[in-house]
């Protein structure tokens, strides 16, 4: 089955999250795009994975899961053709 990946990118210093924690931002970005989760399994019968990034560098929990997960996969292929000196 393919992957959708859904990316947003928020700047957290931003006026409208004065009042909202970093875990807090995270969550909204992540909960606003697993409405389209929806969508994405019935219709485009994919599996769907939100990734929320901010300007100052940082990732939101699924996004790092993600990224571990993409990290874990290439160095598994690249590795397999490494030579160790």
């Amino acid at each position: 089955m393919k992957k959708t990946f859904f990316i947003r990118i928020t700047h957290p210093t931003s006026q409208s999250y004065t009042d909202k924690s970093l875990s807090q931002i995270y969550q909204q970005h992540e909960k606003e795009k697993e409405n389209y989760n929806q969508r994405v399994i019935n219709i485009e019968k994919s599996l769907f994975n939100p990734l929320v990034f901010t300007t100052s560098g940082g990732m939101a929990p699924e996004s790092t899961k993600v990224s571990k997960r993409l990290a874990e996969k290439y160095l598994k292929n690249v590795g397999s053709h490494m030579h160790l000196s």
